[in-house]
């Protein structure tokens, strides 16, 4: 990874140094693209900083951000060579890590070697990961770095900044003491959000808007923070040209931004860790009530988007179609106006519903939606209610969801998970097996066949994540779950986006190594793991 060079700081000279990490995946595979969540993160510090110095080339400096690629053994890693080199150069004041359960181990690792070089440089975890491990950190009266941020972390990144920056000789303790000395500050800021920091007597607790009940406690919507400040990625061009779903005649991947327009996902499957059923900190709900964007500060974003040479959008929201047809047609007339590519997730329901716009998303730009089937048994599908909420479930309309789409001329991107517990079971078992696994691959190859428009197959096996209803159903009536340990490590399991985490028993090595091999016979090049 190539480092920024120095520039002149100006009026930054006396500030604090900064880096901000998005841990890597822990292997070949990574997350690829830009680190949404920490880029909002770090928005409103980011603002500020830019709001002083005029020059964005100066708070790229002061506070980089770097999203590697995936790290099968960070010891002995170009990133570890990297990451030692500018620790020991910069001295960075303050070290953020941003970490997914898969990418924990990796994140751990990063703030051992960072104490290593430089004991006194505060350590801040965050990211999704943390978001909805928090009850387990009270559990164990007891943190993995110096201070964990969840939940609404821009306000409080900010602030804990400004705290570190009014004495940046402070020793760690000293900057922890500060924080909680300013504890009253800390509380009035606005957004539902948490920090955790250890002392002598255990864990301490500040909430942001602290002064509401906690079920009236509303989140900071996207259109209340500055636009996020990709212009802090470390080689932007490289991080933003991984998505081989958008390509110029040349077959050259396009510059894609990835975009946000709202926050959650209004249903509630229970492997997943964004929808309406998850478990944020102990029992908050973790969606905004109102989460969309303003069309103005959206196309705030397109404009300087355009002006960055980007040529396309990928957008991040859960449900991108699960939006007021009034509000979809006005981002559609934008995103027509700026002449961007664009794709997104969705479901198969929330496409059904906006079947009426597809000639118009088609013609605003749209080339890509990747939906998840999931699987195709109804016992299995009910069991971990896919599009279940709301009233109607889609399974059997997969055809007719891939016709439109391939009419519409857009390309379709499809998930399937396998090993979904049964929560019947009194272990929470997988009811998977050699013909359900096989019957949903060879269901899949037949709609690969029927329908052209099918670009690639993303198959994965359902993890245990903190929050999620399946993970909290089995602590509570099977036990603990190992979240952060990789548990599964052998070569099969790795061949799977988030394979080494934690599942459901009976989900064999023989079985998943099946899955794996079967899929990769049917599918080709066209399957993605």
């Amino acid at each position: 990874m190539k480092v920024a060079s120095r520039v002149k700081r100006g009026s930054l000279e006396s500030t604090v140094q900064g880096l901000f990490i998005s841990a890597p995946y822990p292997g070949d595979q990574k997350f690829f693209g830009q680190p949404t969540g920490l880029l909002y993160a770090l928005s409103v510090l980011a603002d500020r900083k830019l709001q002083k110095t005029s020059s964005k080339e100066i708070v790229s400096v002061e506070m980089p951000v770097w999203a590697p690629a995936g790290v099968t053994d960070f010891s002995n890693s170009k990133l570890k060579e990297e990451l030692t080199d500018y620790i020991t150069e910069h001295r960075p004041k303050v070290v953020g890590i941003s970490t997914f359960s898969a990418s924990y181990q990796n994140a751990l690792a990063i703030k051992d070697l960072v104490k290593k070089i430089a004991p006194e440089t505060l350590v801040v975890f965050g990211g999704a990961h943390e978001d909805n491990f928090v009850k387990h950190y009270r559990k164990n009266d007891r943190i993995d770095a110096d201070l964990v941020v969840a939940g609404d972390g821009s306000h409080l990144l900010d602030a804990v900044y400004s705290i570190v920056e009014s004495n940046p000789h402070a020793t760690v303790e000293e900057i922890k003491q500060n924080i909680y000395s300013r504890r009253e500050e800390l509380e009035s800021l606005p957004g539902t959000g948490l920090l955790l920091l250890e002392t002598k007597t255990g864990i301490e607790s500040i909430t942001t808007n602290a002064a509401e009940h906690k079920r009236l406690r509303k989140q900071t919507l996207l259109g209340a923070l500055p636009i996020m400040p990709r212009y802090l990625l470390q080689n932007e061009d490289e991080v933003s040209s991984g998505f081989d779903i958008f390509q110029n005649p040349k077959e050259e991947n396009l510059k894609t931004a990835q975009v946000m327009v709202g926050q959650g996902c209004p249903y509630a499957c229970a492997f997943c860790s964004e929808g309406i059923g998850t478990v944020w900190y102990d029992d908050d709900a973790p969606n905004a009530r109102e989460p969309r964007r303003s069309i103005e500060h959206l196309e705030k974003e397109l404009q300087e988007l355009k002006q960055e040479g980007y040529e396309a959008i990928f957008f991040d929201d859960s449900t991108f179609f699960a939006k007021p047809k009034k509000y979809l047609a006005e981002v559609l007339d934008l995103l027509a106006k700026y002449e961007f590519r664009w794709g997104c997730q969705t479901t198969q329901k929330s496409i059904h519903a906006m079947k009426e716009f597809l000639p118009k998303m088609r013609e605003a730009g749209m080339d890509y939606v990747y939906i998840g089937i999931e699987h195709y048994s109804g016992e299995i599908r009910d069991n971990f209610g896919k599009n279940v909420r709301g009233g109607v479930k889609v399974s059997g309309n997969v055809e007719h969801t891939l016709s439109m789409l391939e009419e519409a001329e857009v390309s379709v991107g499809i998930s399937l998970t396998f090993g979904h517990p049964d929560t019947n079971s009194p272990t929470q078992s997988t009811t998977e097996t050699l013909a359900s696994a096989r019957y949903a691959i060879d269901r899949t190859k037949e709609l690969i066949q029927m329908y052209h428009n099918v670009v690639g197959v993303s198959c994965n096996l359902v993890t245990y994540h903190p929050g999620t209803p399946i993970s909290e159903m089995f602590e509570r009536e099977v036990g603990p779950v190992d979240y952060t340990g990789l548990p599964n490590q052998s070569a099969v399991y790795a061949q799977f986006e988030e394979g080494m985490g934690p599942h459901a028993a009976g989900l064999t090595d023989s079985l998943v190594n099946f899955i794996a091999n079967y899929a990769a016979e049917k599918f080709g090049k066209k399957l993605w793991m």
